[in-house]
């Protein structure tokens, strides 16, 4: 009993142990799985959390693609309605094809047409091109035949200081045509000259319709070319140009070489001549600069109408490069100064002129032209050029001479009887151009800014009057019995001279005098290039005087007197047997200026 008891509460014993070792197994196997399951719990927590961001771009995602499907609805709303649209077209598309063909067949034609009119209007182009230019040609005749003054009107282009700047970069000049322009401003004004370059002309355009004129003066007659117009608007490039783009002066030069090399049966002799006008002053410019004693330089009016200026400095010229040295030479003692218009302001008038004497060999026939470019200082003010007190000075005398040229113009233009030329040096060195006996070309030069508008328009006022001036062109002609004269009337200045010799010795000073008065007189009235008279009874009256005196004087003084006599009475039969064809009884014609001397 005690044994099964024993063995019962053993296998109790046991069996409770190993319920035990289940439930702590269990325990710890439900321990495990807890904390599996915790384990998992955390990663669904967080994969939760992370599907739930994922779920909220998702979420926008969508909305963001709900908007853009709604946009793509909307375009392709719009595609459809374009697609009805081009079916609706689509469906013209043969009418249009077709009518496309009849429009190419139409273009065609007119085409062929068109380029007919092209031919036709090209052709009346070159032919009005061609009627323009004989017109101006026949015009230029015309105003030659009337002695009227050419007036050539250039507008440069825009300086440094105009281009740089906005107010003055503005144009109130308009080229109308080759002979018209208009400068517009509060009034508009409208000029007409005989040719109008713009600043797009080139020097040799300027030129070609400048060099008959040298011609011209081969040819005998006094031609002048000058050029007028405010400070800085291009006149000195005009008239002498640069080393790249020559004026007219070294143009014209080459021309004239041109010219002379073609004339076989002539012998020609140039000789030039360069002054300045400054601040009231006549400066000889090929004088040496080391010169001292500087001459009296004098402007005087020759007996053929042509000014001279009495003692200057003549140079002879041989060939062409000769000749643009002495020019290039003179060039370099000219006055000059920078202004705030002009960095080589001209600051003097300069006076170039060369002398053409040519000799027919067959005919013995001489004719002496003059060829004269005269480039004047430009108006000016003080305020637009800003110069010194010096500077000033320059431009009081600049527009003084000015103002004197304008007296003139003025009085020629309105017919007066009685011009003022004596008043000023340059009205004098310019007489035989304005009114007188030379073919003249006037360039007036203008700015085209609107800065200057003022300017411009006084200048072309200026020119509009010049071009009604009159000059009277005459061919500077000499034949054989003009050189016959000239020879007669030397003989006769021969007897003069003696007499004069004679006075001085004899005490008959003051009666020459008198002779003397006679001549000024008389060259006071004909300054102009007219032949005057000296009534040579004054001269008899003198000749017997001094015979009278001579008879008089003791026989000891008549030793030093006879040889003079003795040359007297030479001189007069030399001049008588020579007065065949001239009257000596009245008057003795000549120029009186070679008696003075």
């Amino acid at each position: 009993m005690k044994d099964q008891k024993a063995q019962g509460d053993l296998q109790s014993k046991q069996h409770d142990e190993t319920l035990a070792q289940r439930e702590q197994a269990l325990r710890a196997e439900a321990d495990l799985r807890i904390k599996e399951k915790e384990d998992e719990i955390q990663q669904l927590k967080e994969e939760l959390t992370f599907n739930g961001k994922d779920m909220q771009d998702r979420i926008a995602e969508i909305s963001q693609l709900q908007v853009e499907l709604a946009n793509q609805k909307e375009e392709e709303e719009k595609l459809l309605k374009k697609i009805e649209h081009l079916q609706e077209e689509v469906g013209n598309a043969q009418e249009l094809a077709e009518q496309l063909k009849v429009l190419s067949t139409e273009k065609e034609e007119l085409q062929r047409e068109n380029e007919a009119k092209q031919q036709v209007l090209d052709g009346v182009a070159e032919k009005f091109k061609e009627e323009q230019v004989k017109r101006k040609h026949l015009l230029n005749e015309l105003e030659d035949m009337k002695g009227k003054i050419r007036v050539y009107c250039r507008v440069r282009p825009f300086s440094r200081t105009e281009a740089e700047d906005e107010t003055k970069r503005k144009m109130c000049v308009d080229i109308n045509d080759e002979m018209s322009l208009t400068v517009r401003g509060r009034f508009d004004n409208h000029y007409n000259f005989d040719s109008v370059f713009g600043p797009d002309s080139t020097q040799d355009q300027v030129f070609d319709e400048t060099k008959r004129l040298i011609q011209s003066a081969v040819d005998g007659y006094n031609v002048c070319v000058f050029a007028y117009g405010q400070t800085g608007s291009g006149k000195t490039f005009t008239i002498q140009g640069d080393h790249a783009n020559p004026g007219l002066t070294p143009r014209s030069i080459h021309e004239l070489y041109q010219i002379i090399g073609g004339m076989r049966q002539f012998d020609v002799e140039l000789s030039c001549y360069m002054v300045e006008i400054y601040k009231g002053q006549l400066r000889d410019l090929l004088l040496p600069k080391n010169t001292r004693d500087r001459p009296n330089l004098e402007v005087r009016m020759g007996q053929t109408g042509q000014v001279h200026v009495k003692n200057v400095v003549v140079k002879p010229l041989n060939t062409e490069e000769d000749t643009t040295h002495v020019f290039e030479t003179g060039l370099g003692g000219r006055q000059v100064r920078k202004t705030l218009m002009n960095d080589e302001s001209s600051r003097s008038h300069l006076i170039f002129s060369i002398i053409i004497d040519s000799t027919n060999r067959l005919t013995g026939k001489k004719t002496s032209g003059k060829l004269s470019f005269i480039d004047l200082a430009g108006s000016e003010s003080s305020k637009k050029t800003g110069t010194d007190k010096e500077g000033q000075a320059e431009a009081n005398a600049i527009n003084q001479s000015l103002s004197a040229l304008g007296n003139v113009i003025s009085a020629l233009a309105e017919g007066a009887k009685f011009i003022r030329y004596k008043e000023n040096l340059l009205t004098k060195l310019m007489q035989d151009s304005l009114g007188g006996n030379a073919k003249t070309l006037m360039f007036v030069n203008c700015s085209p800014s609107v800065y200057n508008e003022m300017e411009t328009k006084n200048s072309l006022e200026y020119a509009k009057r010049v071009k009604e001036i009159k000059n009277n062109p005459t061919l500077n002609l000499e034949t054989k019995a003009m050189q016959m004269a000239h020879r007669q009337i030397e003989a006769q200045r021969i007897v003069i001279d003696s007499l004069k010799g004679l006075a001085q010795d004899n005490g008959l000073a003051e009666k020459l005098a008198d002779v003397l008065a006679q001549y000024e007189k008389n060259d006071e009235q004909n300054e102009g290039g007219s032949v005057f008279s000296l009534n040579l009874d004054a001269i008899k009256e003198l000749k017997d005087s001094e015979d009278n005196q001579i008879k008089e004087k003791p026989h000891s003084g008549r030793d030093s007197i006879a040889p003079r006599k003795s040359m007297l009475q030479q001189d007069s039969s030399r001049s008588n047997e020579s007065s065949g064809r001239l009257s000596m009884r009245p008057s003795l014609s000549g120029p009186i200026k070679q008696f003075k001397k």
